[in-house]
């Protein structure tokens, strides 16, 4: 295993996405004014009005927008120079509403105009940090108590719940960032996702470094800001509450949490929780393993994948029996010996005279393939369909070729031609069908055949086969997906004349045995829900990058992927669109290294590439509170930009890269 740094890759920033119209009441007015002899020539309006409401998130956000968090929600690692962000899915979300202003700043703005005009475009959410005890645990109230009350919606019910932070008005003074810096933190990014499509993510961004010790993250709204009149539920909160406000001798102001999450930041030589996560994972092959097997019995057995499963045999007697999936450990050794088709799953067991137990493995493939298509009803009937209707062509075109040469039909089928036998799998070397077999067919054969519809413990029949933290590389059994196929392909035998779609079968059977081998592993890590855009590349012995056939994810921890080769080497790292934001730091300063706005290439001078932060660029030093503004224009002056930064550049400043991890199967 090793492990390199990354640069960010190409990714677009922008500065922002504003919707078309931003969330709340309007109203739109039509008028008309008509003059005329016979209207009494003089001018008579006509108008009408009506009221429309865009709705969008409030009080309360859906867990599914959110894409990533960074820091990891529950990680610990070395984030004292990371600025926490969020990751949402919609592009627009930081935009849709207006950032209020805060009570103790109303009267500022009221002063200086400009301040309105300024806060106009400022986002309305916001990412605020705390550390352990600066504040309590959100306190899940209703709408109807908030006080002052917001304003009202269509689609708003005063039991609607919403988690309230309340905070020390005097720290969140120090805390809240301005509008301009608001107007700083949050952007817009573009990538793609793994199939190519694009996507586009709104991004929010901290003004607070975290401290040693826990820390936690609340995604806020600023549309409003609420005073301590919203009441408690319980006599407990409130005397609570009392105290913190005589404790802390001020008051507190309420403040809308949509999301939120902590994590532990430690003062330690490690890298950040990615890498900590990645090269502590248990590489190896997907086996069992038996100390105890002193007469070199068993483990001959379990080195091929082998696990050793209860088998309910026919005459309702159990027993034990071999059984491996079609995720085999190394090479395939079996050989393409089974005749096809098939009438039932015995006929595929076989027994092992040595140790007198059955190897289930193909028949346990050759069942599961007929419950499964089975179980689809509408691959049933289609399947049943086509080969009644296939089997009709074929006689009536062999009979009208007999009768023009005056020869009886023959009992014998003739050979099909082999551009109408193409049938299932063609697509997955190329995007074109033969014959006339229904897309929803081989769409079915071909998921099939990259292990989509496969049930989890077919493929890990044991969980000692895949622990937590462990990556386990595998080669596909093309037998034992050809006893899976010819399971699901013998439901609705047509029963005359089935000789015919037999050939079709076992070109089919046979396109399994000669097709390319196909690799892969599979991934069961925290690295998968923490981590959710992950990038991985799989290299074959002479480091040709291998096509990737399949990648999803199986669970919230748990990954298959499939590639077209034989795989001897993966690269994990995280994507463009998920890289985070901070400093680099020396024994004396935090600073940063200085791209060019535009390219986001480092500077070539090295003298100007490293800029330190100051004191200037600090709203509180002991908080670790940034002022974004003052730190966005001190780095413009020192890229020489003649434009004034905005998010998108200051995006890119502060963009920090991550690591590649490399591991390599010949070290399993």
């Amino acid at each position: 295993m090793t492990e390199t740094s990354v640069t960010p890759q190409a990714v677009q920033f922008i500065e922002n996405d504003q919707p078309s119209l931003q969330s709340g009441a309007y109203t739109v007015t039509v008028s008309q004014t008509l003059s005329h002899s016979e209207i009494g020539g003089s001018d008579t309006r006509f108008s009408s009005t009506r009221i429309f409401h865009v709705e969008g998130d409030q009080f309360s956000l859906n867990p599914q927008t959110v894409y990533s968090v960074f820091p990891a929600a529950s990680s610990r690692g070395s984030y004292t120079n990371v600025l926490p962000s969020i990751i949402l899915k919609r592009s627009t979300l930081p935009w849709e509403r207006r950032a209020a202003l805060p009570a103790w700043e109303k009267c500022k703005a009221s002063e200086e105009t400009s301040e309105n005009s300024h806060n106009s475009g400022a986002p309305w959410l916001a990412l605020l940090l705390f550390h352990e005890d600066e504040v309590a645990q959100p306190e899940v109230v209703t709408v109807g108590k908030l006080s002052p009350p917001p304003q009202p919606s269509p689609t708003q019910n005063k039991e609607d719940p919403v988690s309230l932070l309340q905070i020390p008005t005097e720290l969140l003074k120090k805390l809240l960032p301005s509008a301009a810096d608001l107007k700083l933190l949050s952007h817009v990014r573009k990538g793609t996702h793994e199939d190519g499509s694009k996507i586009e993510l709104s991004v929010v961004i901290g003004n607070r470094l975290p401290k040693p010790g826990i820390n936690t993250v609340h995604l806020v709204s600023l549309e409003y800001f609420f005073g301590l009149k919203v009441e408690s539920e319980t006599p407990k909160k409130q005397e609570e509450q009392k105290q913190k406000v005589d404790k802390d001798n001020g008051t507190f102001t309420g403040i809308v949490s949509l999301h939120s999450w902590d994590f532990v930041c430690e003062v330690t030589n490690a890298q950040d929780h990615f890498r900590n996560l990645l090269t502590s994972l248990d590489v190896g092959t997907l086996k069992l393993a038996c100390k105890d097997d002193k007469d070199g019995t068993v483990n001959p057995y379990l080195n091929k994948g082998y696990v050793p499963l209860k088998h309910h045999l026919r005459n309702f007697q159990t027993t034990v029996s071999w059984y491996h999936s079609p995720l085999l450990p190394g090479k395939n050794q079996q050989p393409f010996s089974f005749e096809f088709p098939v009438r039932a799953a015995d006929r595929l067991l076989v027994y092992d005279r040595e140790i007198g137990l059955f190897d289930s493995s193909y028949a346990a493939a050759w069942q599961l393939g007929r419950l499964l298509a089975l179980q689809d009803k509408s691959l049933s009937i289609n399947l049943f369909n086509w080969k009644r209707q296939y089997l009709q062509r074929k006689i009536v075109n062999r009979d009208t070729l007999h009768s023009a040469d005056g020869n009886k039909p023959s009992s014998q089928p003739t050979e099909i031609d082999k551009n109408s036998i193409q049938l299932l799998f063609q697509s997955q070397r190329t995007n074109t069908t033969s014959g006339d077999v229904p897309q929803s067919i081989l769409a079915w054969f071909k998921n099939l055949i990259l292990l989509d519809s496969i049930p989890f413990n077919y493929l890990v029949p044991e969980p000692c086969l895949l622990p937590l933290e462990s990556l386990r590389f595998f080669q596909v059994d093309t037998t034992w997906l050809a006893c899976v196929i010819d399971g699901a392909f013998g439901i609705g035998d047509v029963l005359t004349q089935e000789a015919y779609y037999q050939q079709c079968k076992q070109k089919v059977l046979s396109y399994i045995q000669n097709s390319e081998t196909v690799t892969g592993f599979l991934l069961r890590s925290q690295a998968i829900e923490h981590y959710p855009s992950l990038e991985i590349k799989g290299m074959d012995h002479q480091k040709k990058v291998l096509k990737c056939l399949r990648l999803e994810r199986l669970s919230n921890n748990v990954m298959i992927c499939l590639f077209s080769g034989v795989v001897t080497s993966i690269t994990i790292n995280q994507k463009p669109e998920a890289l985070h934001f901070g400093f680099k730091a020396d024994a004396q300063h935090r600073f940063v290294t200085l791209r060019e706005p535009t390219t986001g290439d480092f500077l070539a001078n090295a003298t100007y590439r490293k800029y330190e932060l100051e004191d200037s660029h600090w709203l509180d030093t002991s908080l670790g509170v940034l002022n974004m503004v003052q730190l966005s224009q001190g780095m413009q002056q020192a890229v020489n930009s003649k434009n004034p930064f905005t998010a998108l550049e200051l995006a890119v400043e502060l963009l920090e890269g991550t690591c590649i991890v490399q591991f390599a199967l010949e070290n399993c």
